[in-house]
């Protein structure tokens, strides 16, 4: 076993982590359109929070390991490696608005609407 075995088998792991991740965010975004109460939606709410790190480390191992292996046995012209980035970059875009419309819900509300009418 070489190196390239490694990064290979660190390269599919990767991919995994990151297909894993989007099943279980799909299936707790799935539940949380389902619920019918704050009770019922907690715990989805919860393992969404706790499964977000998968994303930025799936990502990090892909590019890395990829190209690793694109320099090891690959050219970066082959056709369906700029497929593998050009797909990596929209997940990777789709991540970052989302987590990003998350963001903007939890902030609290502007001190403008807080303020109550003089009148």
């Amino acid at each position: 076993m070489d190196a390239a075995d490694i990064v290979l088998y660190l390269h599919l792991l990767s991919l995994l982590l990151m297909a894993v991740g989007i099943v279980v965010f799909g299936v707790c975004f799935w539940r949380l359109r389902s619920a019918r109460s704050l009770d019922q939606a907690v715990p989805s709410v919860r393992l969404i929070d706790r499964a977000g790190w998968a994303f930025p480390v799936s990502i990090l191992g892909l590019v890395a390991t990829g190209a690793y292996l694109t320099f090891h046995s690959w050219t970066w012209s082959t056709a369906w490696i700029d497929a593998s980035i050009a797909g990596l970059i929209v997940v990777s875009l789709q991540g970052f608005r989302q987590a990003w419309n998350v963001e903007v819900e939890r902030r609290p509300e502007t001190p403008a609407r807080a303020v109550p009418q003089a009148g």
